[in-house]
């Protein structure tokens, strides 16, 4: 759809109640498809496990990129990823860049052991240092 101001001098020809006025044009079964897809979520049964990890990657490699690897290689088992700094400069060698990730793990049939979720974090590196030469930060 389309939102936007009126202008002040249509506000004025059609002697408008209010200084400023919007005008919308919504698009109503885009809105009702959206709207209908997911209307609750059950809460989760099992504990999530929350990690902070952060890699050094070319300058040129999108966040993105990385994101989407972290993804493939975390597997049923990642939860969310979300990016949660980007940093250059000192100690991080000119053309890299450090990119931190918060990275959330859940079964949907156990809690997880930290066994488990270190197999996850070590498939993640290695998958990241294999396609990307990423190194893992300290």
């Amino acid at each position: 759809g389309v939102l936007g101001e009126v202008h002040p001098r249509v506000v004025e020809a059609f002697d408008l109640p209010a200084p400023w006025i919007a005008s919308a044009e919504l698009d109503l079964e885009a809105l009702l498809e959206k709207t209908l897809l997911d209307v609750y979520r059950l809460l989760p049964r099992y504990p999530a496990v929350v990690e902070d990890i952060a890699f050094l990657v070319d300058e040129e490699i999108p966040a993105a990129r990385v994101e989407e690897l972290i993804r493939q290689a975390g597997g049923e088992l990642l939860e969310e990823v979300g990016l949660f700094d980007l940093y250059r400069g000192e100690p991080i060698p000119p053309g890299q860049k450090s990119l931190a990730y918060m990275l959330t793990y859940r079964a949907s049939d156990r809690t997880l052991t930290d066994q488990a979720v270190a197999g996850v974090r070590q498939a993640i590196v290695d998958r990241l240092r294999r396609d990307l030469k990423a190194t893992l930060r300290a």
